[in-house]
């Protein structure tokens, strides 16, 4: 059985508008938007694509606060983006990701 990439989500996202940097092992380094946030991750436009399973270094920006998380991505959309999944989330981060969920409107 086939499942869209929302159904195997495990929490909504939300529209964001906060500037990701993502950094896989190998070096490669994009910097663009990232217009949707959940609590276990986000997706990143972007054309230059990783590799699904890539393990990735995850910084978001938005209004001079930054989230840093380790990820892996999950899903790729070609000529569109990037799904990564949070992996390790210090307390501050997950206290600037809950604020910022809240802030999208979230319970």
């Amino acid at each position: 059985m086939s499942f869209s990439v929302s159904e195997r989500r495990r929490v909504s996202r939300y529209v964001f508008g906060g500037v990701a940097e993502v950094t896989d092992e190998q070096g490669r380094h994009v910097v663009s938007r990232t217009p949707e946030l959940g609590r276990f991750g986000c997706f990143v436009k972007t054309m230059l694509l990783f590799s699904v399973g890539a393990a990735v270094n995850l910084q978001i920006t938005q209004d001079e606060t930054r989230f840093s998380a380790l990820g892996k991505v999950v899903y790729v959309l070609t000529d569109k983006g990037i799904g990564v999944a949070f992996g390790d989330i210090s307390l501050s981060d997950e206290s600037i990701l809950r604020n910022w969920l809240t802030d999208a409107g979230t319970p």
